[in-house]
């Protein structure tokens, strides 16, 4: 019998399974609430709480892409800290998941339990990259930032709800310019966000903040 081994996206978060070629996760992502402080020198601190369903595999793993290296990564599952090791790619730049390149990888083993619904929190921080004309996003100078939501279409059905709500210290809304391929935000308040239902995360959030 021939099996494949393959990654399931929580959203930023991965779930590790070995599967049979045409079998599906039963896991359900049922809600998203995403909350991400910019303050005025640029640091990212990112909190994101997860409810879903179903059957977890033994381990989840957290992708850092090329643009933000993390810091202070830390994981709950259930209400309680679990540790993280880091798996970082060796002879090659990038580890290659599902068709996705990723540097490293943040592995934390899931406690087993009968319960058939599930909360996971993750916190870590980063620095927004800043991009000019002619680096690898072509637009306006100004910082990036980027929530990725598009892996969360590897889970079955879609996702129930999505809340995201990104707080600057001081934010201009006309200085915001989402990439073409980003879900839109609200802006208000020196502030973004938006509430999604029902969604099939085929878009990521990708938006510059212009220089002031």
């Amino acid at each position: 019998m021939k099996y494949l081994k393959t990654v399931l996206f929580l959203n930023s978060l991965l779930l590790s399974l070995t599967i049979e070629a045409n079998d599906q996760s039963d896991a359900i992502m049922t809600r998203e609430d995403i909350f991400i402080q910019v303050n005025k020198n640029k640091n990212v601190s990112v909190k994101v709480k997860f409810l879903f369903s179903g059957t977890i595999s033994d381990s989840i793993f957290f992708p850092e892409t090329e643009f933000f290296p993390l810091k202070s990564f830390k994981i709950a599952w259930n209400e309680k800290k679990i540790n993280s090791k880091i798996i970082s790619a060796t002879n090659s730049k990038f580890l290659l998941v599902n068709k996705e390149f990723y540097p490293k990888l943040f592995e934390s083993k899931i406690p087993k339990n009968s319960k058939l619904h599930h909360n996971l929190e993750i916190n870590y921080q980063y620095y927004a990259p800043y991009w000019r004309k002619g680096s690898k996003i072509n637009f306006n100078n100004g910082h990036y930032y980027e929530y990725i939501l598009t892996t969360g279409a590897t889970w079955k059905d879609k996702i129930g709800i999505i809340n995201i709500l990104i707080k600057f210290d001081f934010l201009q809304c006309s200085d915001v310019i989402f990439l073409d391929d980003s879900f839109l935000l609200d802006c208000e308040n020196n502030s973004l966000s938006g509430s999604f239902k029902n969604i099939e995360p085929d878009h990521n959030i990708r938006f510059l903040v212009k220089d002031i």
